[in-house]
């Protein structure tokens, strides 16, 4: 358990990038949520402290906000975690990584993701499974058929339980914020989580 003992200071870091927040406490991260509800949009950039209830007595010290400079590592994404999709649906899975899945894939089916900063990036990985996969997928932004920016294939990894990486370079990637789109051609896979690859 992150949390500290009564009486005594936690700590929090949270980081809200577009309309995804993640929250650290005390170093282990707690919460990775991406919002999708347009009334609950967190782009007006409101900061709001409080307390769970009624007869709560909370303190807070060293309130420091930062804004984020460009990044440097990798960004990782949860497949599942689309801000819209035409076709696919999620998954319960035990062994992805978050316990839930892109699955239902068929031709012609996408998932877009809102908010993904690609300033450096330069190639991309996907851990997934499949049976008898027919195809894969492509990675563009704009629009379901806007401009591509890589290609994967995705092979038979021996079972739904078992998961491998898929990879390609990257070409003209805008260095900017965008809508990402993963469109498939493919069928019979399952996208856990994927990774833009900076440097």
């Amino acid at each position: 358990m992150a949390r500290t003992a009564p009486g005594q200071w936690n700590t929090f870091e949270i980081t809200v990038e577009g309309e995804r927040v993640q929250v650290l406490l005390n170093g282990v991260k707690i919460n990775d949520f991406s919002n999708t509800d347009p009334a609950r949009s967190l782009k007006d950039g409101h900061i709001g402290l409080q307390n769970h209830g009624n007869g709560d007595t909370v303190s807070f010290r060293n309130v420091r906000v930062k804004e984020l400079g460009p990044p440097t590592g990798d960004t990782v994404i949860q497949a599942e975690g689309w801000s819209q999709a035409n076709g696919v649906q999620t998954y319960p899975h035990a062994p992805a990584h978050g316990g839930t899945v892109l699955g239902y894939v068929n031709r012609g089916d996408w998932a877009a993701y809102d908010e993904v900063d690609l300033t450096g990036v330069t190639s991309f990985t996907a851990r997934v499974a499949s049976v008898n996969p027919t195809g894969g997928f492509e990675i563009r932004t704009d629009s379901p058929t806007g401009p591509v920016l890589g290609r994967v294939t995705v092979p038979n990894t021996g079972g739904w339980e078992s998961y491998q990486d898929v990879s390609t370079p990257l070409t003209n990637v805008p260095g900017k914020t965008v809508r990402l789109y993963l469109t498939f051609n493919g069928s019979n896979m399952d996208v856990d989580d994927f990774t833009l690859r900076r440097g």
